[in-house]
């Protein structure tokens, strides 16, 4: 088993840690989860709860639309194919 860090031991992820992770601010992560429909699982307090696959699913959107120009529609239907 490869060594993991140890916050890929976690279940869940604040926004917080999932914006420090991949570099963006937390309003763009709740931007995308809006225009992408995403479903992210919220606590008891309200607070959004990010799976990590639901965090590679978005550092693959966001390095789509930065890095290639993507749209977020385009990149989505990219993702989908792909």
């Amino acid at each position: 088993m490869p060594l993991l860090k140890k916050h890929e031991l976690r279940r869940y992820f604040k926004i917080g840690a999932v914006a420090s992770i991949l570099k963006v601010q937390t309003s763009h992560l709740r931007f995308l989860e809006d225009e992408l429909g995403l479903k992210i699982k919220r606590n008891r307090k309200g607070m959004r709860q990010f799976t990590i696959d639901q965090a590679h699913y978005l550092s693959a959107i966001i390095y789509l639309t930065k890095s290639f120009g993507f749209k977020i529609p385009g990149a989505k239907n990219y993702l989908e194919l792909n």
